[in-house]
């Protein structure tokens, strides 16, 4: 089965202002997943961890993202005027309405709680359940909230986020142990195309007063709250003061520190938790079906260089081969699922990672004057009980792999897709026919 892709950009109108939203799946529920300030939801797909994370909600439900006013691609806010934080409700409505939604689970993050909190307490028939990620009903101190940040310390904070905004020091404070140069490389883009800092400033300093404490005892949908336990950000405090108050809500407190899901150990977990709490069940059979990257490989011309070495230095050069391929796969993060006699089968959690590693293999067992192709494709595989792998994704990778030559790692257009940012470079092959495979595949030759 291929993993649906990101849904078409589409526009809604409200108060003479455009808002950016997007659909994409097509499952029994309605999934929306909010984002605070700053955020751009096009960019979203362009890291493939965070993309992956996106795929498992659209695997449920109908995804909906949408930027809200004064954020990526939506309208930016007027000039000197800012909404009341209130009104950005609205804007959660109007694509609602515009996406034909009637009743959705929402997921909100970091500073939409407060938004999502009061839509789910004034509009009880329109969110089914409510999940709350590193988040709160108020930010800032008060008399009757000495949990919050002190109004000084928000404005210094706020300072320092408006100087800052979109470097990449800032992300690397934002997101901690888990900020690899890619990921900090692609999070400041995204923080850039988002919102400029005057702009952020602007925001964080309307959301910094939300205070939507009086909404929570009104809450009838269910309610989830997932919270990193040492996340300074955004203290744990301010969700356990969600949970306490929210008559039908659960407080899940995860160990360490984390900004997204995504950069977690068990994100796996975490998911799983998710679209139990959304859908009512447990996920079917999520350990025997799983969305991977697989690696095909084969060695060049093995036929006619078995029978001219003979086979006492061919079987060798096998044995370099296997050897050379555990090591490869095994510094790539990824699972050899079989050698192959004369090639490989692997999967990876990253196409970025799978490409690597074919690329590193071939560089290697050119040395011992062994060529390569591969094929790579990401979707969805099925586990077997014997440790093999199959399905679709399966045969278009071993189909991607018998259209490369020599040297090559050839790749579906769901591999190149998911591996923007990630500074590999493609070449575009045209459209094929795949032996067994259905439709015609737009197909890529990575760049050496």
């Amino acid at each position: 089965m291929e993993p649906p892709r990101p849904g078409p950009v589409q526009y809604v109108t409200l108060d003479g202002s455009q808002i950016a939203y997007q659909v994409t799946g097509d499952g029994p529920l309605d999934f929306v997943y909010m984002l605070g300030i700053g955020t751009n939801f096009e960019r979203w797909w362009d890291w493939p961890p965070f993309a992956e994370m996106l795929w498992r909600f659209a695997s449920f439900g109908r995804l909906i993202l949408f930027d809200r006013r004064g954020s990526g691609i939506s309208d930016p806010l007027p000039e000197g005027r800012l909404p009341t934080w209130e009104s950005y409700g609205d804007d959660l409505a109007a694509v609602l309405d515009s996406a034909g939604s009637t009743s959705a689970v929402i997921m909100a993050c970091f500073d939409s709680g407060p938004i999502a909190a009061t839509f789910a307490a004034t509009n009880p028939d329109r969110v089914r359940r409510l999940i709350f990620w590193n988040s709160y009903a108020r930010a800032q101190q008060a008399e009757d909230y000495p949990i919050g940040q002190p109004p000084s310390a928000y404005a210094a904070i706020g300072a320092i986020l408006e100087q800052s905004w979109g470097t990449e020091d800032l992300t690397r404070y934002l997101v901690g142990d888990a900020a690899t140069d890619e990921l900090v490389e692609w999070h400041a883009k995204l923080s850039r195309g988002a919102c400029t800092p005057a702009s952020y400033a602007r925001q964080n300093i309307e959301m910094s007063v939300a205070d939507a404490r009086h909404a929570l005892p009104l809450i009838e949908a269910p309610t989830l709250v997932l919270h990193a336990e040492d996340y300074e950000v955004v203290p744990s405090a301010l969700g356990r003061y969600i949970a306490e108050h929210v008559p039908n809500a659960r407080y899940v407190g995860l160990p360490g520190w984390s900004l997204d899901i995504f950069e977690r150990d068990d994100e796996d977990e975490i998911l799983d938790l998710v679209e139990e709490f959304a859908t009512g069940s447990a996920p079917a059979s999520r350990a025997d079906r799983v969305l991977a990257s697989v690696l095909f490989t084969d060695i060049v011309g093995s036929t006619e260089k078995a029978a001219t070495i003979g086979d006492a230095r061919w079987k060798a050069v096998l044995d370099v081969h296997d050897r050379t391929a555990r090591s490869v796969v095994s510094s790539w993060r990824g699972e050899l699922i079989k050698t192959t006699g004369d090639g490989l089968l692997a999967t990876f959690d990253g196409p970025g990672r799978a490409i690597r590693s074919a690329l590193d293999l071939n560089r290697r067992l050119a040395v011992a004057g062994v060529q390569i192709r591969a094929g790579v494709h990401f979707g969805e595989i099925e586990k077997r009980r014997d440790g093999d792998v199959g399905g679709i994704a399966v045969h278009l990778a071993a189909r991607a792999m018998a259209k490369a030559e020599a040297g090559e790692v050839i790749c579906t257009r769901t591999v190149k897709e998911l591996s923007l940012g990630s500074g590999l470079e493609f070449d575009h092959r045209g459209l094929h026919r795949l032996k067994g495979v259905p439709e015609e595949w737009e197909l890529f030759a990575v760049q050496v």
